[in-house]
């Protein structure tokens, strides 16, 4: 990499960023949709230190009246992880889309998955869940430039 001044700085991401501002335009953007705004519901959680809310969204089927299971999806637990925002975000339009494999089944790689808790993991959050709390599927949503090993 070559820098053609040097009293210029220059700063470097792995990520694009996700802003609290594009995080506040994605939702008003979710919340006006028509078809999307009928399955979420959009709560502040608390606020920031800095003021800023978090915001709780939940997703499902608000006219169904039977009892159902939850699943609860957190990201950005750490300052710089905008590339969990961004997976989020590709989660939610997922979820709330109209597509047909947003209902279907056959995506998730089961086979793909490992289920156990290696020591250097046991002070993580979905570990500490588990062990204190009983919630016994939390899992981490991992991302990967590199594609995927399903069809191989």
């Amino acid at each position: 990499m070559e820098f053609p001044y040097a009293a210029d700085s220059c700063y470097l991401a792995h990520c694009y960023p996700y802003t609290y501002t594009d995080l506040k335009d994605d939702l008003d953007s979710l919340l006006t949709d028509p078809y999307r705004s009928q399955f979420v519901k959009k709560e502040i959680m608390c606020e920031t230190k800095a003021g800023n809310s978090c915001y709780l969204l939940t997703v499902t089927d608000f006219s169904c009246r039977t009892r159902k299971k939850h699943v609860v999806v957190s990201s950005r637990v750490h300052p710089g992880e905008s590339n969990a925002s961004w997976m989020v975000k590709g989660l939610v339009d997922f979820i709330t889309g109209d597509s047909k494999e947003a209902v279907g089944e056959g995506i998730f790689n089961f086979e793909g998955c490992k289920f156990h808790i290696r020591k250097c993991k046991e002070s993580t959050g979905r570990v500490v869940m588990f062990r204190h709390f009983n919630i016994k599927n939390s899992f981490t949503m991992e991302a990967t430039f590199c594609g995927t090993v399903k069809d191989m």
